[in-house]
């Protein structure tokens, strides 16, 4: 299962306690045009007088902010230590433009994630912990790439690697993808070298072409329903909801007809019981997959869908909802390759 490559990324975490804590580190391949520090900086938000003078990373030192900005044949490679400016949306899609950029970060107190994105769009994004669940443009797009992170979270969660060999385990094989998707590598000998320096860390205005993560997956019907009459949009969201639960006969399942008429009556404020926690719906459907999740690839996976189908329902009453379309995301993911008829049903209440 370990490779050379997630051994390399193992042993050079285990060097850096500067770093392995928390860490960002992206790799930007231009692509019709290679731009210039300052202008690569600009899309950070920052400038050339931000700069300090080069240095080596210090993989011993204290673990603080700073980015150090270096190349590696034609691609920059920025490094940032207890930073994460490079993994920002927004910022990552800039440095996009006319380039490849592939990005790998995660925090002391924050999960890990893997960002592809080309030509200023996000195509691939991979929690680190859970590769299985990829979305973006391309959500397939580093498949071949992600093998050794698929393989690394198989092997914990089967218990074939413990603790400490696992300590840093996923990170050392979001690298690992990171290197493959580049060939790009990050060594002791690029970190004992001097880079330009930058300490602090710029506000860049976020992207708001997406609103929400369904907006990530189908952006066309994301605007159409935002464009709607408020009521007309929850409609549409519950026939969604009621549409994917049919397809995976769950509509007689505990709960599901009382909050189906929950929502009909508008009142999406009452959590309704059995949905979600221990013994719930979501939660055995959600024990139904982790049982056996890496039988076939989660796109084709039958107890992933009825999991999500369930939780589209769920979504509708979370009091953490960020957003009115979350739940259509769930239906995107429980839809699968049944997503088009659905959208079509949307698409004629809309025009209705």
């Amino acid at each position: 299962m370990i490779n050379d490559t997630f051994a390399h990324y193992q042993d050079l975490l285990s060097r850096a306690d500067s770093f392995s804590a928390a860490l960002t580190w992206t790799v930007i391949q231009p692509v019709t045009a290679t731009p210039t520090l300052a202008e690569l900086l600009e899309r950070m938000g920052l400038r050339e007088s931000d700069l300090e003078p080069a240095r080596p990373v210090d993989l011993k030192g204290v673990l603080d902010g700073g980015m150090f900005i270096g190349r590696s044949g034609s691609s920059y490679v920025v490094l940032e230590p207890n930073g994460y400016q490079t993994s920002l949306p927004e910022v990552l899609l800039r440095l996009s433009v006319g380039a490849r950029v592939c990005s790998v970060s995660w925090g002391v107190t924050t999960p890990g994630d893997l960002s592809y994105a080309v030509y200023g769009r996000l195509l691939t994004s991979v929690p680190i912990h859970a590769p299985e669940w990829r979305s973006g443009l391309q959500p397939r797009a580093l498949d071949q790439d992600l093998a050794v992170l698929e393989q690394v979270t198989t092997s914990i969660r089967d218990g074939h690697l413990t603790y400490p060999a696992h300590a840093v385990a996923h990170e050392a094989g979001a690298m690992s993808v990171v290197e493959s998707c580049t060939r790009v590598r990050l060594d002791l000998d690029w970190l004992s070298r001097p880079h330009p320096f930058l300490r602090r860390e710029a506000d860049v205005p976020a992207n708001p072409s997406m609103p929400g993560w369904f907006a990530d997956l189908d952006p066309d019907v994301d605007s159409r329903l935002r464009l709607a009459d408020p009521d007309l949009l929850a409609r549409a969201v519950r026939q969604a909801i009621t549409d994917v639960l049919a397809r995976h006969d769950l509509l007689d399942s505990p709960g599901v007809r009382p909050a189906l008429d929950l929502l009909a009556s508008g009142q999406a404020a009452a959590q309704p019981p059995r949905l979600e926690g221990p013994g719930s719906l979501t939660g055995q459907l959600q024990e139904e997959f982790e049982a056996r999740r890496f039988e076939v690839a989660p796109h084709d996976d039958p107890r992933l869908r009825r999991w999500q189908a369930a939780m589209a329902l769920a979504r509708a009453f979370s009091r953490y909802r960020d957003d009115v379309l979350d739940p259509l995301g769930s239906v995107y993911l429980a839809a699968g390759d049944e997503w088009p008829h659905i959208r079509n049903t949307l698409l004629r209440l809309l025009n209705s």
